[in-house]
């Protein structure tokens, strides 16, 4: 979490509740609601629900909020460290996590304010994204082995290398709904 979100009140009491009534899932997440000075709106922003729809999306884009994530302890016990990976350890994280097999978890209801700041939306250049593409080409392979898949990283490596207004148009354009 970045010093400018905010977590709702009952986020930990609802992940840590839902942990302890479903003992299958290592890692919860949750919605969020973007905000920024430049949104007229505050936008809603959904993730899959279930693992199953994690492993489908994962070739477009990240299957958490990570700021929204609780674990279980018992993933440390496998995975002790942040893969590194410059400047993409998240969505790494994600594909370990999928090549051990853990079960994953998202609310639909959102459980953190995330701020969309001007820096949020500059985090990229061409060496941050050549770097993502490898990420995402190596994850993929290693969860699905060589599909046709693949081809999503090209996509989101072509989408990122844009003129930012554009980027900034195409991410806001994905958000799920005004909230």
């Amino acid at each position: 979490m970045d010093a400018d979100d905010i977590s709702f009140e009952d986020r930990f009491e609802k992940q840590i509740s839902f942990l302890i009534l479903n003992p299958d899932i290592d890692i919860v997440g949750g919605a969020i609601i973007e905000f920024s000075d430049e949104l007229s709106n505050r936008r809603l922003v959904k993730y899959p629900e279930t693992i199953e729809m994690a492993r489908a999306e994962i070739a477009f884009r990240s299957p958490f909020a990570h700021p929204t994530i609780c674990f279980r302890r018992t993933v440390f016990d496998e995975i002790s460290q942040y893969p590194e990976v410059v400047g993409n350890e998240d969505i790494a994280l994600w594909f370990d996590c999928m090549k051990k097999r853990f079960k994953f978890a998202n609310f639909q209801d959102p459980i953190l304010y995330f701020c969309v700041s001007d820096g949020f939306l500059a985090r990229s250049g061409l060496g941050k994204s050549i770097s993502e593409l490898r990420c995402y080409l190596s994850g993929l392979y290693s969860i699905e082995g060589l599909s046709i898949r693949m081809i999503f990283p090209f996509l989101r490596f072509i989408f990122q290398i844009m003129p930012r207004p554009i980027r900034k148009y195409g991410y806001f354009l994905r958000s799920d709904s005004k909230a």
